[in-house]
């Protein structure tokens, strides 16, 4: 599979009716009017068109929020998609990656313990879902975590 850092496939993977789904919240335009942020970078994962995306935003110099998206026939080399990713963002520079997984979706706080984020806090009542206020863990995994001793 092959990667490339650039944002026009990743809209294409977030806003696939299955994955924008399940993502947005409340607050969030229409599947048509959603824009990645500015400040956003994307990795993107292709196989002749775009099937994962890891979007990405600077929390600070060092650190990056990220959020992997991989379109359903293709979930079962998300593993690898979101480990590689990460492999090549610590190559970067980049020492500590953050995400916040709703409670709504714990197989989604599996798959990332599963790329080796540990669960750092709670952010509660922090996201609207359907009219349903939800808490979210707030996971983190730093350049050190994966280093052996």
């Amino acid at each position: 599979m092959k990667y490339a850092v650039r944002a026009e496939g990743a809209l294409q993977v977030i806003s696939h009716p299955a994955i924008y789904a399940l993502i947005s919240d409340d607050s969030s335009p229409d599947v048509h009017e959603f824009a990645l942020p500015e400040d956003a970078q994307s990795l993107v994962f292709w196989d002749d068109f775009a099937v994962g995306a890891v979007v990405c935003r600077p929390l600070s110099g060092i650190c990056l929020d990220v959020h992997i998206q991989v379109l359903p026939q293709y979930r079962d080399d998300a593993l690898e998609m979101a480990c590689h990713a990460r492999d090549l963002l610590f190559e970067a520079g980049w020492e500590k990656l953050t995400a916040q997984i709703p409670f709504c979706h714990e197989n989604v706080k599996v798959f990332a313990e599963k790329v080796g984020f540990v669960e750092e806090g709670v952010n509660e009542r922090s996201i609207v879902k359907g009219g349903v206020h939800y808490d979210q863990w707030y996971m983190g995994l730093s350049k050190w975590d994966l280093q052996p001793e």
